[in-house]
């Protein structure tokens, strides 16, 4: 089901934004990105979709892949004030709280990232919200800092104590590239794959 058809069923109104995010896989690098080493990793085909609008409140979301997700106030939920999937999403608007005022949404969540499959799933719903609350809050936040936002999320929200290679390599992959990532820089040098591989 589409992202809008989905948002159209649950909410009954139009949705007024969209964003999406890659999943990833790793070609060189497991376990070093929280030690500050090298990764590899490219943006795969499959992704995160999201479809919104903003309302009065509270935030609600739905999935294509696990139905509803838990309701939450953008502008007041604290970590353990959430479960499920949706703990990604409000994770996401806590840590952007303060670059400026989050606001409640509708949301309609479809994606292709297989969940479980060590092609980050979680960093593709992070970034995808995150892209979505930059537009609508007028954040001048650039993707580095989006990835950095989103891995803090899930490090002191979600309690997953993750490295940064998932979020960047969701927020900075280049298209037909794969990124060589120093974690300790974050500097990103993306480097070209052998012809037919993407």
């Amino acid at each position: 089901m589409a992202a809008a058809d989905l948002f159209r069923a649950r909410f009954g109104a139009e949705p007024t934004h969209a964003t999406r995010a890659p999943g990833r896989i790793n070609l060189i690098g497991e376990h070093t990105d929280y030690q500050g080493g090298y990764v590899f990793p490219l943006a795969i085909d499959r992704e995160v979709r999201v479809v919104a609008r903003v309302v009065d409140g509270p935030t609600r979301l739905v999935s294509d892949l696990l139905g509803d997700g838990d309701s939450f106030d953008a502008a007041t939920v604290e970590p353990d004030g959430t479960t499920g999937w949706a703990s990604y999403v409000a994770a996401t608007a806590w840590a952007l709280r303060g670059d400026g005022k989050i606001p409640n949404v509708e949301a309609a969540v479809v994606s292709t990232v297989p969940m479980g499959s060590g092609v980050s799933s979680s960093a593709a719903l992070e970034l995808a919200f995150a892209v979505l609350y930059r537009e609508l809050a007028g954040l001048e936040l650039d993707a580095k800092t989006l990835a950095l936002r989103a891995q803090y999320a899930e490090n002191e929200y979600v309690g997953n104590k993750c490295g940064i290679m998932d979020q960047t390599a969701s927020a900075r992959g280049v298209e037909g590239r794969a990124i060589f990532l120093d974690t300790k820089t974050l500097e990103v040098t993306p480097a070209p794959l052998p012809e037919g591989t993407v």
